[in-house]
């Protein structure tokens, strides 16, 4: 009776590789005659291998060989003193391989629902972004490389009569109206940059804000972009309502301002009777308060035609240092004739955003030019700028008159304006330079913020995204 040693004699001597073994229990199992290239058939191994082992089992006596050469036929025929030794062996590889095929059969029912879960959890997170969009109330088209429209959702539908065959954006945005948008699209697939455009008409008569940024996979390669449509008609209906107002009332207002005014200038020049000294100093009162109620009217008139509904923005990659430094240049003959120390504190590297230049540089000048207005002679002013990995800042700090708590929560409103102190002179302007600064900013993804004391100064900072340039350059 065969014992465990000499069955791992056989293995270690003669069945010393899995391909043996299985060849061997094949035979064994089916006591067939093949040639090499059949054996390798019935086992699906390659051919070179199975006549190797066959040639060597061959030798070691366990098959026979009829023929010579690629005709030669191989039979199992093992000597009898061998047969106890290869029943073992056959016993133990048969339990072997059942245990295997059982774990194989296991690990594959493990792994498929792994995969019926993982593909469940897929469906699920693509159905809820694919909700998500589609729930939006801004129009949403995202586009690959080439072109292609991948995703759109009902809102954009809507906005732009969107239909099925519309699969590409040469013939999505093919209206001349719609060219705008074709060309925001094209040049962030192109440049890789943020591009904002304002206020177009589309064919149905309404007026939308495009923002078209690129969209970057986790290694950094530009996947396409998408685009983001907001309907601003009724938006712009209610700034029309404003200024139609503002220009009928300011026209109300001159009417009897200029009867006032010529009723008060026939009395000094003595149409009506000369008029006593008292008389006359109380008529050139009434004068002076209706030049100063005309230059309001005036004032708000160009006010309101300075206010820019919408902003046409063109990106481009720009260092805030530079910015700052040509803004503080700039003024610097303002704040030395008005006393004022006027500084910059650049960062050490470049503080790199994709921005529109003038527009930015418009937000750095308002605030600027806030400050020194608001900062008495002998103050201060420091404009800094600094950087994060998410972010650039612009800070303008000044030692003025401060700003009260009341006043803060309406600092960016537009006409808003500080109350003067005491016998202090009244300030120039009519109150729009935040309000702009603050929109312009908005514009760019950014945010403005103010910190401020009475009798100490203000602290104006300005906030902008820089994930378009840095995910540009990963």
């Amino acid at each position: 009776m065969a014992t465990t040693n000499d069955v791992e004699l056989f293995i270690s001597s003669i069945a010393n590789t899995p391909l043996k073994k299985e060849l061997i229990w094949l035979l064994h199992e089916n006591r067939v005659m093949d040639t090499y290239r059949g054996l390798a058939s019935w086992m699906n191994r390659r051919e070179a291998d199975v006549r190797e082992a066959a040639e060597e089992l061959a030798n070691a006596g366990l098959l026979r060989r009829i023929g010579e050469g690629e005709e030669a036929v191989y039979q199992y025929a093992p000597p009898p003193e061998l047969a106890p030794v290869i029943e073992k062996f056959i016993a133990s590889y048969v339990s072997a391989r059942s245990l295997l095929s059982d774990y194989l059969s296991e690990l594959q029912s493990t792994i498929e629902e792994i995969q019926r879960a993982s593909l469940k959890e897929v469906k699920l997170e693509r159905s809820k972004l694919k909700s998500i969009i589609q729930s939006m109330p801004v129009g949403v088209i995202v586009v690959d490389m080439s072109g292609e429209i991948v995703l759109y959702n009902s809102s954009a539908a809507f906005l732009l009569n969107m239909e099925e065959s519309d699969t590409h954006i040469t013939k999505a945005f093919s209206h001349e109206s719609l060219t705008p948008i074709l060309d925001a699209i094209e040049r962030v697939l192109k440049e890789g940059r943020l591009v904002i455009s304002r206020e177009l008409e589309i064919p149905s008569g309404c007026f939308i804000n495009v923002i078209v940024t690129p969209v970057y996979g986790d290694e950094g390669i530009q996947l396409g972009a998408v685009a983001i449509l907001r309907d601003v008609t009724e938006l712009k209906r209610l700034d029309q309502l404003k200024m139609e107002f503002v220009l009928s009332l300011s026209h109300d207002i001159r009417s009897p301002l200029t009867a006032i005014k010529g009723f008060a200038l026939s009395l000094l020049r003595g149409v009506f009777g000369k008029l006593l000294r008292k008389q006359s100093k109380v008529v050139e009162l009434i004068l002076n308060q209706s030049d100063k109620i005309e230059s309001m009217v005036e004032k708000l008139t160009e006010a309101m035609k300075a206010m820019p509904e919408t902003f046409l923005l063109h990106t481009d990659v720009v260092d805030l240092n530079e910015l700052v430094n040509e803004c503080v240049t700039s003024y610097l003959g303002i704040a030395i004739e008005s006393g004022i120390e006027l500084k910059a504190n650049l960062s050490d590297e470049p503080v790199i955003v994709t921005v529109d230049r003038d527009a930015i540089l418009r937000v750095i000048s308002n605030l600027v030019d806030n400050a020194i207005k608001y900062t008495p002679s002998g103050g201060k002013v420091t404009v800094s700028v600094s950087q994060t990995n998410e972010f650039a800042t612009i800070e303008v700090v000044d030692t003025g008159v401060g700003i009260p708590p009341e006043d803060l929560p309406k600092i960016f409103t537009p006409f808003s304006r500080l109350k003067h102190a005491e016998g202090e002179a009244e300030k120039k302007g009519v109150g729009l330079g935040l309000a702009i600064a603050k929109r312009l900013t908005e514009a760019h993804g950014g945010k403005i913020t103010v910190e401020s004391k009475v009798g100490h100064g203000s602290k104006f900072v300005v906030i902008l995204p820089r994930h378009q340039y840095l995910t540009q350059q990963t």
